[in-house]
């Protein structure tokens, strides 16, 4: 068994095993960031479609307000 074959196996056994903890959110924002992983995820929801792209701001958490406030070094994450 080849490396790529070995780690799209444990990747696959991980999204099997961590499904409802939210380790998967996590691992989708990481692997985008690898050509070989990159994953859109698209959901249709009462005949209408919602996509997010890899790599899309939406996947950044924004600070909340109050960190903002309290702290001006920190820069708002892009939205």
């Amino acid at each position: 068994m080849d490396d790529d074959t070995a780690l799209k196996l444990t990747l696959d056994e991980r999204r099997r095993e961590a499904m409802y903890n939210g380790l998967r959110w996590f691992d989708l924002k990481r692997l985008n960031k690898d050509p070989r992983f990159k994953k859109d995820l698209s959901r249709e929801i009462e005949g209408e479609t919602f996509t997010l792209p890899a790599g899309d701001n939406r996947y950044v958490l924004a600070f909340p307000r109050n960190i903002l406030f309290f702290n001006e070094h920190i820069t708002p994450n892009p939205r």
